[in-house]
Parts: C-alpha cells; sequence; structure tokens
C-alpha cells in the first residue's frame, strides 16, 4: 500500500509533526473514507509515550489488519528501519 512505503520514508520529525496534529486518522476518515481504521490511528496518535518507530508499526499494523496484499506481507522490521518494503503492485483489497 502507497501509504505504507511512504511511512516508512518520512524522517521522525516529519512523522511526529503529522502525528501529533491527527492528519494520520483524519486522512483514513476523510479521503479513504474508513472511520473504522481511522479509530485506532486515532488512539495511537494520543499516545505521547510511543516514540515514532512505535507508532509507526502501530499504525502499519493497523492498516494491514484491515487491508490485505495477496502476493506478499509487509515485512515491518524493514518499514521501522525506513527502508521501503516490496509490496504487491496489486490493488489492495478490504478484508474481510
Amino acid at each position: 500500500m502507497i501509504f505504507l512505503e511512504m511511512a516508512a520514508g518520512i524522517d521522525d520529525r516529519t512523522w511526529v509533526h503529522h502525528r501529533q496534529a491527527g492528519d494520520y486518522s483524519r486522512w483514513f476518515r476523510e479521503a479513504i473514507k474508513n472511520e473504522q481504521l481511522a479509530r485506532e490511528p486515532a488512539e495511537i496518535e494520543r499516545d505521547t509515550r510511543l516514540d515514532p518507530k512505535e507508532s509507526r508499526d502501530r499504525i502499519a499494523q493497523a492498516v494491514s489488519r484491515r487491508y490485505t496484499a495477496p502476493a506478499h506481507e509487509v515485512d515491518y522490521q524493514l518499514l521501522s528501519l525506513g527502508r521501503k518494503a516490496r509490496l504487491s503492485r496489486r490493488v489492495l483489497q478490504p478484508s474481510s
């Protein structure tokens, strides 16, 4: 998913800025139109104890639980290291 690739490439300072502004949950709610998905990232955004890596991993996991890439699994260690994960070019389908 493009969001996961972009999240992996954002520096920590930028990630934290958008997290503190509630931009990730707002994007899921308003652009993706997925209120259910927006709830978990909103909680993560409010948790000031989380460092950038932990918050990024948790939001990536929330996305992955709801959307699946059939050909490849997302490697969260690669995401947290800031390397781009190789993802399927197939369109992601909501999981049931």
